[in-house]
C-alpha cells in the first residue's frame, strides 16, 4: 500500500542494487499496471530527484549539454531560444544533446532555456542569456 504514488514507478532489478525503469500506471483502485517483455524481479521505487543538466558549450554557433537522470531516465527535453522552440540532437550513449544554427546567417543570441523531464515527471530547467 503506497500512500504517495506520485513519482513512483516499476523498476526491474538486476545485479546488486541496480534498477532499470519499466514504467507503470497507477489505477483508481491503488494497483499499478505495467508491461514487460522480460521475466524477472520487479520493485516499485520513488524518483523525486530531477534530471541533471550540465552545459558543455554555449555559444553563438553551438549549444551543447549533458543531461542525465540517476533513476528513471530522461523522458523528454525541449530547448528554446527567445521562446522559439529549437530542434536538438540527442546522443543517448554519451547523454549529450546539441544544436547548431540551421541557417548560416542566424546565430544563437538572447535567452536560452532548456527543460528536461525524467520518466516520472521530475523537471529541471536551465536558463542563460547570450
Amino acid at each position: 500500500n503506497y500512500s504517495n504514488k506520485s513519482n513512483s514507478g516499476v523498476f526491474s532489478t538486476w545485479g546488486k542494487n541496480k534498477f532499470s525503469y519499466a514504467g507503470g500506471t497507477w489505477t483508481e483502485d491503488g494497483n499499478i499496471k505495467f508491461r514487460s517483455r522480460h521475466l524477472g524481479s520487479f520493485t516499485i521505487l520513488k524518483d523525486s530527484i530531477p534530471p541533471n543538466i550540465v552545459p558543455i558549450r554555449i555559444g553563438k554557433n553551438e549549444l551543447r549539454f549533458v543531461i542525465r537522470d540517476a533513476l528513471s531516465g530522461i523522458g523528454s527535453y525541449d530547448a528554446y531560444v527567445n521562446n522559439e522552440w529549437l530542434l536538438m540532437k540527442y546522443d543517448a550513449k554519451y547523454d549529450v544533446i546539441w544544436a547548431e544554427p540551421l541557417e548560416k546567417n542566424r546565430d544563437f543570441s538572447g535567452t536560452i532555456r532548456l527543460e528536461v523531464v525524467d520518466n516520472l515527471g521530475n523537471q529541471n530547467i536551465y536558463t542563460t542569456k547570450l
